[in-house]
This record gives structure tokens, sequence and C-alpha cells, in this order.
């Protein structure tokens, strides 16, 4: 992306600013009180960035500086003292900005779950992430489970709001109950209570609501008991008029499938008279045409297998004799060459 923007000093390399890329990841904290001594002396303390390889050119990826960089940026800074670490990946970046932010304030849950979705991204495992981080596991998971969270829910565990481990409380709740969720809590809110106890508030009451629902569903159950023999009386009636009209069907059926096979017996017999009155000369005359025909199949068949012949012609009787023969195959399907 950028090459030969920066020039080297005594111990670090001044780098012309546009040049640095500030990755999605970068802890962005704002370093106001340094405004005036930036402007006056301009940058003491250097920043850190990566510089990456790509081909011919050289990417700077900045590791940790966000503050001193975006003041120098608005000053109109054209460039700002850096010290450079060769670096092959952004993930490299990555994991020495996590070094030098753990020796800092403590993290936000949102910065933490941002570095947790980058690393997830560069394919670390939950494992790992939780050795490189220095928490536990479980800490990680909450994080994540925050993340799919209605916007609102997540927000208030992200401002501390709602503390972490009401996490594992508010996931079983949503599995449970899906958006019911969000409505009775964004209810308890409209009231003033506060965001834990209005959590608090939201669980207990569809956790109570189901009980309830429990034991209506126990009333229908009885209900529904003394109703039950009249209902059963009607459904063995209907079920009884349904087998008369069944039986009525298969009758009708089975007359009409003697009817059919009798009209089958019918024609096969006069088709049989009519092939016993046939004139003696006729079937001789078709068994004569037949037989030659098969004739002629055959010499076509042994002039298409005779090499000395052009292959075109040769392809040509190999197609009449097809012919022939699929005619004569279709004469035999409809029953009228006589047999021998």
């Amino acid at each position: 992306m950028v090459s030969k923007k920066y020039r080297v000093g005594s111990d670090i390399v001044y780098i012309n600013i546009d040049a640095i890329n500030v990755p999605n990841w970068a802890r962005k904290i704002t370093r106001d009180y340094l405004k005036e001594s930036i402007q006056e002396r301009g940058v003491i303390s250097p920043i850190i960035v990566g510089r990456m390889k790509l081909g011919k050119e050289i990417q700077f990826i900045l590791i940790d500086g966000y503050g001193r960089l975006e003041l120098a940026r608005e000053l109109g800074l054209q460039e700002i003292p850096a010290r450079v670490i060769d670096i092959s990946k952004e993930s490299d970046a990555l994991l020495l900005s996590v070094e030098l932010e753990q020796t800092k304030e403590p993290w936000s849950l949102e910065y933490t779950l941002q570095v947790i979705q980058q690393l997830l991204d560069f394919g670390y495992t939950k494992q790992r992430i939780a050795e490189i981080l220095k928490i536990p596991r479980s800490k990680i998971y909450r994080l994540l489970w925050i993340m799919e969270f209605p916007e609102e829910i997540k927000q208030d565990f992200l401002n501390g709001e709602l503390p972490l481990r009401d996490a594992d409380k508010v996931k079983q709740a949503i599995d449970k109950y899906g958006d019911r969720v969000i409505q009775v809590y964004e209810s308890a809110k409209g009231i003033n209570m506060p965001p834990r106890d209005a959590m608090r508030y939201t669980i207990n009451a569809l956790t109570s609501g189901e009980e309830e629902e429990k034991e209506a569903i126990e009333e229908e159950e009885e209900i529904w008991g003394e109703e039950e023999t009249e209902e059963e009386e009607e459904e063995k009636l209907e079920e009884e008029e349904a087998e008369e009209a069944e039986e009525v069907e298969e009758a009708e059926e089975e007359e009409e499938i003697e009817e059919v096979e009798v009209e089958e017996e019918k024609e096969e017999k006069e088709e049989e008279e009519r092939r016993i009155i046939a004139p003696q000369w006729i079937i001789t005359q078709i068994s004569e045409f037949i037989n030659a025909t098969r004739n002629y199949i055959q010499i076509c068949k042994e002039i298409s297998e005779i090499e000395t012949l052009p292959k075109k012609f040769r392809e040509r009787v190999a197609w009449l004799g097809d012919i022939v023969q699929h005619n004569l195959d279709f004469l035999d399907q409809w029953d009228l060459i006589p047999k021998e």
C-alpha cells in the first residue's frame, strides 16, 4: 500500500501519518491532555507500528499509540516518530498490541469482545484466546453470547449496567422464551426500573408465568375429560358411516371391474374368430412377405460388414436394414405376423 514514505532518525523512524493503517481492532483511547504538548513540541513518545511487506510495497499497521496518532493528524503534522517491528501478517500486530494493552488500564467489555472476535477471525481457538488474554474461557463464551442478544440487552451488558455473570441466565431465558424476554425487559425499564432489577424481574415473571400456564393447561385437561365421552361417541358414529360408505364404493368398483373383464373377453373371442375365417391365401402371402423382409435385413447386415466397400455406403445400407427391422418389430408388436 505505502512505499518509501518514511525516513530514519537516530534510533526511531519518522513515518508519514497518511501511510499508517489503523486496524479496526485498535484500542481507540483519546489523549486530549497531550494536545497542548504535541502542539508545542510535537510527539515526544514514539508510537509503535508493524512493518509488513506486500510484494514490493510496505504496509505500516498501528500497534500502539492511537491517541497520539490522531492528535498529530488533527494538528496537521505530516510525520510522526515510531518504533518499527517487522511482522509477517496482521495477526502478529494484534498479538503485540494485546501484550502492550494488558499493561495499561483495564479493558472494557466492548474492547475485549472486539479483540476476541478478531482473534477468532484469524483462526485462533477459544482455548488459545483464553491463554493469550489471560482470562477464563467462560468469560469468552459469555461475551460471545452477549453479541447475539437483542441490542438493548447487549448494550446494557457492554456498558456495565448488567453484570457479566448474568449472561448465563439471560441466554437460558432467551433460548426458552425468545422475544418475550426483550418485551418484558423493555416494559420493566419503561417504569424506571434499573437494568439489573429489570432483568431479574423479567426472568422471574417469565418463570412464574410458565407455572401459571401449566395450571391453566391442567384445568383445561379436566374440563376436556368431562366432554371427552360425548366427542368419542360422535367420532365412533362418524367412523361407522365412513366404513359403510367405503364398503359401498368397493362393491361398485368390483362391479365395474367385472364388466370390463367381460368386455375384454368378448373382444378376444371376436379377434380369434376373425383370424380363423381369414383366407389361407392371404396368410400365405403375408408369410412370404415376412420371410423376404427378413432375408433383406440379413443381406443389409452382411453388406454393411464388407470392409472393402466405402464406409459411407456401408453406413447407409446398415441404416436401411435398421429401418426395415424397426417396421418388422412394429408388426410383431401388434400381432399381425402369422406365427410359424
